[in-house]
C-alpha cells in the first residue's frame, strides 16, 4: 500500500469528515494523487471505512461498479459529496 514516502498526517477535522462520511457511505467525488508523482484520478466513490497500518492511514471505497479503491488519506486533494 506504500507509495514509497512517508506519510504525513492529516488534519483531525478531515480525518473526522471521513469516518462520519464512511459511517453513512456516503458517495462523494474523490480527487487524489494514487502516488506522489502522479497525475489526479477523479472519480465517484463510496466511502466504507478507514484503515491504519504502518505506512498511514487510508480510505477504504468502491466505485459504482463496486471496485475497491484503497486511497492513502493524505493523497487526498479533495471530496465533494455527489
Amino acid at each position: 500500500m506504500s507509495d514509497g514516502t512517508e506519510y504525513q498526517p492529516i488534519p483531525c477535522s478531515l480525518h473526522d469528515g471521513y469516518e462520519l462520511a464512511c459511517m453513512h457511505r456516503s458517495v462523494q467525488q474523490v480527487s487524489w494523487r494514487p502516488d506522489t508523482t502522479a497525475q489526479a484520478v477523479t472519480e465517484p466513490l463510496r466511502f466504507i471505512d478507514l484503515i491504519s497500518s504502518k505506512e498511514g492511514e487510508y480510505l477504504i471505497a468502491e466505485t459504482s461498479d463496486g471496485e475497491p479503491r484503497t486511497i492513502r488519506l493524505d493523497l487526498i486533494i479533495s471530496t465533494q459529496p455527489c
